[in-house]
């Protein structure tokens, strides 16, 4: 018997891992992109062992895990493309917690380099949104170069007074607390729990400067309503802006629909995680007695009817199942896809923000050249980028941005296959002398993400949660149970 199993499986997945990346890093860069397989044997420990010693374990290791670090010996120029915190976190947690017009006031607020402090009972959701909101910037590229604590102990409080820029995740019951914290300063305040927002000591008339309200303004009859210029000529296209609340609120309601149900509402987000966890274990101690025979579909449903408690509404375990949520890799790269067009659009072309001192010198960024050439483009004064570009252009992240952009073109760094989307999509808009317009953007964004290879592992992933669905579900199964389950087995191998 093996006294630390977890150890010897640990050890065994990353000797596997250093193969892998050894052999990942030798091969042509046209061929990377696709996630590779780990197959790993003879690894039953138990005393009672389930499976032979042919039996082979396989992972899908994705290539953010396989690519080289300065440290052993890799090559500097890709160094950009190491997976950080930002780089792999999820980005739909922080939508599905506060929904796209509050998250798009974080993104807002993130872009303008302003305080930002998020508030929950619970730290694992402190830190897997604050860790989104971190995502939904490195999908442009975007470094947050400030103070970021996911979840602020308690002797660090006074770090809420800091007279920089800051995302900091605290428990809600520390909330009351600020009021009685010194110098706290202009803070943008988010409970993801209750999804309420507000704003502690900034002037009422300079929020929309301040915090530019970027779902708000993709309503054509936004301006309109609220007494500003009339609503846009429906002849002309829609801005990033508008495009990216359109695309989230998609995608937000797809991922939905993916995760509990097409007929399902989330009517409560209060449920408890002992709900969603009773409804999954019922589900799998189903499906282990249908494929035993030992109850047949009718039984069951009287079963269930017994053991029903009873809800106002619908179920509350697929509203917890959604705010928590389980990975949904489609999703997540729709959420990359949507980003990346609005940042292309917003600085893919390095023209509009370079200007270079003299013949042979090394360009710097020109802020008031950035002002007007999107001015220019129609983002002027009036739109709804004009206030976040303001102060965008004024922030350390966009002086940093620049400086990389630069160090690629005087490396003649090549975006290969496995970089960010931004990456290559900007690289097929210089290559091919396109325009970097709204929907020139989504056009390119959209082909060069199809035939990204790692998409096959989003499908791969949505597929057999599908059919896993599909097999602990209420309603009958139409097919034999043992052969779909054998290929629900093969998938997730």
């Amino acid at each position: 018997k093996v006294k630390e199993p977890e150890k010897l499986f640990l050890h065994a997945l990353h000797r596997e891992q250093q193969r892998m990346a050894a052999h990942y890093q030798k091969s042509p860069a046209e061929h990377r992109g696709k996630p590779l397989i780990a197959a790993l044997s003879g690894l039953e420990v138990q005393e009672s062992p389930l499976y032979t010693p042919h039996d082979i374990n396989r992972y899908m290791v994705p290539t953010c895990l396989l690519q080289s670090n300065g440290a052993s010996g890799g090559d500097p120029k890709h160094t950009h493309n190491l997976p950080t915190a930002d780089t792999t976190s999820s980005v739909l947690p922080l939508l599905r917690c506060v929904g796209v017009a509050h998250a798009l006031r974080i993104f807002a607020a993130l872009l303008s380099e302003r305080r930002v402090i998020l508030a929950s009972s619970s730290p694992t959701r402190l830190s897997t949104c604050s860790h989104a909101a971190l995502a939904m910037l490195q999908s442009g590229l975007l470094h947050w170069q400030h103070l970021y604590i996911p979840v602020l102990p308690p002797h660090l409080w006074q770090y809420l007074a800091a007279p920089y820029p800051y995302l900091i995740g605290i428990l809600d019951t520390a909330v009351a607390k600020l009021d009685r914290t010194d110098g706290l300063g202009e803070v943008l305040l988010v409970n993801l729990d209750s999804n309420a927002m507000e704003t502690r000591n900034i002037p009422q008339q300079v929020v929309a400067q301040q915090l530019p309200d970027l779902f708000s303004a993709a309503d054509p009859g936004y301006y309109h309503e609220n007494g500003g210029m009339p609503p846009r000529d429906k002849d002309v296209p829609p801005s990033a802006s508008e495009f990216l609340a359109q695309d989230l609120l998609e995608i937000l309601k797809t991922d939905k629909k993916t995760l509990i149900g097409e007929a399902s509402t989330v009517v409560n987000l209060g449920e408890t995680a002992g709900k969603a966890a009773k409804a999954i274990k019922s589900g799998f101690g189903k499906l282990k007695a249908r494929l035993k025979g030992q109850i047949s579909q009718s039984e069951e449903e009287e079963k269930e009817k017994e053991e029903e408690e009873p809800v106002e509404g619908k179920s509350l375990a697929d509203d917890y199942i959604f705010t928590e949520g389980c990975h949904n890799e489609v999703g997540e790269q729709e959420a990359r896809l949507a980003f990346a067009c609005f940042f292309l659009a917003l600085v893919g072309n390095m023209r509009w923000y370079l200007n270079s001192p003299g013949q042979g010198q090394i360009p710097v960024l020109d802020r008031k050249r950035f002002l007007e050439q999107k001015r220019l483009s129609g983002d002027g004064q009036g739109s709804a980028l004009w206030p976040l570009l303001q102060n965008f252009c004024q922030t350390q992240m966009f002086e940093e941005f620049a400086k990389a952009r630069v160090e690629e073109v005087r490396r003649r760094v090549n975006a290969p296959a496995d970089s960010p989307l931004f990456a290559q999509c900007a690289q097929y808009h210089r290559h091919h002398n396109i325009d970097f317009g709204v929907m020139s953007v989504r056009n390119v964004a959209r082909q060069v993400a199809q035939a990204n290879p790692g998409r096959l592992t989003g499908l791969l992933q949505t597929n057999a949660r599908r059919m896993a669905m599909s097999l602990t579900s209420n309603k009958n199964f139409e097919g034999d149970y043992g052969r779909a389950i054998a290929q629900l087995v093969d998938q997730c191998r």
